[in-house]
């Protein structure tokens, strides 16, 4: 909202070709709207914007948090005797034994 002497109206400024252009929107109770439909329609683009922001950051959490669970998994199952010979299926090795069950 503008001020213009006593009353106020609305403007919207944008650049278009490098120069600030304004769009009348109305004075008084109409401009008031048109402002606060404005101030809207910002407030939902801004809180979009932060959404995707939040978005991102959790999936690249995620993802770090994935790959490591995910190498716990692969040691936990070479650990007990598997293998996965060129990226197949884990499978028990074939020269693995039992451990010997010594109690200390």
């Amino acid at each position: 909202m503008e001020r213009r002497g006593p009353k106020r109206w609305f403007y919207r400024s944008r650049r278009v070709e490098g120069k600030v252009k304004k769009t009348y929107y109305g004075g008084g109770m109409v401009g008031s709207i048109a402002a606060q439909l404005h101030q809207s329609r910002q407030d939902n683009v801004k809180a979009w914007r932060d959404f995707r922001r939040r978005l991102t950051e959790l999936t690249s959490e995620l993802r770090a948090f994935n790959t490591a669970v995910l190498t716990l998994f692969e040691a936990t199952l070479y650990m007990a005797g598997c293998d996965r010979p060129s990226r197949h299926r884990w499978r028990l090795r074939a020269d693995w034994h039992l451990p010997d069950q010594t109690i200390i």
